[in-house]
């Protein structure tokens, strides 16, 4: 049989099982389709199926009958798995799952929940994709440990992508507990859309994450991420949300390696990453790249902890329609250029936290450039070279910064201050100094 219906168990949970001939790597589909009951299995059992689809669709308009298959043994044959749900909201419950190879995973939700206990036994995973059917599905998808056992260690990707708009009204909710990938190196990708509610990703292990992209729109309430650990590389890191983000302290930890490029934007609300005094948002690793953060709303700010062990950081850009603030890179002995805009009423602070600092002892820090009629705020550490320093684009009586150069800095460099009030204090250098038009305090 290439399509099994269960219909109904009465009062009795069975242990169903399902055994095709050996070597038959059969392709199944099993579903509720004409289900007269919620269905409650003892426990659910597989063997010789190769590919298997399990779709919760009772096939009914006007009554809804949940499904939970209590656990879900799909053998030593099965390499993929694709859990569905249909147009009504029956929900479908498959326990935990033991497949040692499943390669391939598939979850998609229409209006029905998906819940998955585990899958702690992952070491042939290679594939997991979890999304909705349309932009007014409602169904939530929940998945619990992944890897625990045995990790994921053959991972190439991991992407979770749900539709939904305003007008058709989508509204899908992630959870995911954790992702144990130890010994992988894939791209990892979040694109969440419609009413995604509070999501929640725990802890991701890897070897390393060749590309770290995560998205969110504006009809949800927040995603939730707790931290990603590599003992490799990181590629490009890009996150870009519409709502609430927040991410836990260290958030990405590996050895001595490095980070790609970062990009941190926000469109309405706070992004948040290790905020906390002497948190971490990049831990271990001894090269970053380009640092981007753009707050591109008045409603919107950026708010994340230091570089930790980083002795290489790029250029760093911000866009400051809402406020930004990071607590700096004080172990950073080559840094680019800094160069940005902040409007009226915001600020810019790139070492917010009593006694952070960029720039390291015999360091190289590139030029400032600052436009825009807002506040901004550096404290440069003990860097022998700090480049030129420009406000003049700052040229609004609402302008102020304050920039303190530490006195190890023996390079001389050229000062030009806003219009606005202006505290600057020198190294030891021969500076050339260009006040602006406001009250400025210059040492």
């Amino acid at each position: 049989a290439t399509t099994i219906n269960q219909r109904g168990d009465g009062a009795t949970a069975r242990a169903n099982t399902f055994s095709y001939a050996t070597s038959a790597a059969a392709t199944v589909t099993y579903n509720n389709a004409s289900a007269s009951e919620d269905l409650a299995n003892a426990s659910t059992t597989f063997s010789n199926v190769a590919n298997l689809t399990i779709a919760a669709n009772d096939g009914s308009s006007t009554v809804d009958y949940d499904w939970d298959l209590e656990s879900l043994a799909g053998g030593t044959a099965l390499t993929d798995l694709t859990l569905t749900t249909g147009s009504d909201t029956e929900a479908l419950d498959t326990g935990a799952i033991t497949a040692a190879n499943l390669e391939n995973w598939t979850i998609t939700t229409d209006d029905g929940n998906i819940t998955v206990d585990t899958l702690v036994g992952a070491g042939e995973l290679k594939t997991l994709t979890i999304n909705n059917a349309n932009t007014a599905s409602l169904g939530h998808v929940a998945v619990g440990a992944i890897g625990g056992t045995t990790a994921a260690d053959e991972l190439t990707a991991f992407n979770v992508t749900t539709l939904g708009t305003s007008d058709a009204g989508g509204s899908t909710q992630v959870t995911v507990t954790s992702l144990d990938a130890e010994g992988a190196t894939f791209t990892f990708d979040m694109n969440l859309a419609g009413d995604y509610g509070t999501s929640t990703l725990g802890t991701t292990t890897a070897t390393s994450i060749s590309a770290l992209n995560i998205t969110t729109g504006t009809l949800g309430t927040a995603l939730n991420v707790d931290n990603f650990v590599a003992t490799g590389n990181y590629g490009d890191v890009t996150i870009s949300v519409g709502d609430a983000f927040d991410g836990d302290d260290d958030f990405l930890s590996t050895g001595s390696k490095t980070v790609g490029d970062v990009s941190l934007s926000t469109s309405a609300l706070a992004l948040n990453i290790a905020e906390g005094a002497g948190e971490t948002f990049i831990n271990g690793a001894t090269t970053v790249g380009n640092l981007t953060l753009t707050a591109s709303a008045a409603a919107s700010s950026i708010n994340i902890g230091h570089f930790e062990e980083a002795t290489t950081v790029g250029n760093i850009t911000f866009t400051g329609t809402g406020s930004i603030i990071w607590d700096g890179a004080a172990a950073a002995t080559t840094v680019g250029n800094i160069s940005g805009s902040v409007a009226s009423g915001e600020s810019v602070d790139l070492t917010t936290v009593s006694g952070s600092t960029i720039g390291a002892s015999s360091g190289t820090i590139g030029t400032t450039t600052v436009t825009g009629a807002g506040t901004f705020n550096v404290d440069f550490g003990a860097a022998t070279t700090v480049g030129n320093i420009d406000l003049s684009g700052m040229d609004a009586t609402t302008s102020a910064s304050t920039i303190t150069l530490n006195s190890a800095t023996t390079s001389g460099l050229t000062y030009t201050g806003s219009a606005g009030g202006d505290t600057f204090t020198s190294g030891s250098g021969a500076d050339t100094i260009t006040a602006g038009l406001g009250i400025d305090s210059i040492t």
